[in-house]
């Protein structure tokens, strides 16, 4: 897969993160890692050069500890904030978690539900309801903005 015959398309994949913490670029059954744990790739230095977009989208993963969320901020661990599992859901938020989840964003993908009807060789019709993702209808990104509640 050649980044600049991909970027070409009119509906281009985006970069996705793996469970082992890589950044990879998919295209049918090929991929190429643009960043390897953190670290750019010869690839990922391609993809920023053509596209002029930063591969750095979500900086420092929050992790748990307990009822905490903290992440590496500057080499330091940095409480984010806290889990209060009577209300179920995040609470107390810190100064530095506040800052850090105003700023996040992170990429929704919508999916529109679509009945399929057809007909099988023998003649048989059949319906199959099937999801559509929005980016593979030409509408772009979806962006949020990772706001805390009640703030």
């Amino acid at each position: 897969m050649d980044i600049k015959r991909h970027l070409e398309k009119e509906v281009v994949s985006q970069p996705l993160y793996t469970a082992s913490g890589n950044l990879i670029l998919r295209e049918g059954t090929r991929s190429r890692v643009l960043s390897r744990r953190g670290t750019l790739t010869g690839q990922g230095k391609i993809w920023e050069n053509l596209t002029g977009e930063s591969l750095n989208l979500r900086g420092p993963e929050p992790y748990r500890r307990g009822q905490h969320e903290y992440t590496r901020l500057g080499g330091k661990e940095k409480r984010l904030r806290t889990w209060d599992p009577v209300e179920d859901r995040f609470v107390n938020y810190t100064s530095t978690g506040r800052a850090f989840y105003n700023t996040r964003k992170i990429e929704v993908v919508v999916h529109i539900p679509a009945l399929v009807r057809g007909a099988r060789r023998n003649g048989r019709e059949y319906d199959r309801l099937t999801w559509f993702p929005v980016a593979n209808l030409g509408l772009g990104k979806n962006y949020a903005q990772t706001r805390p509640l009640g703030i």
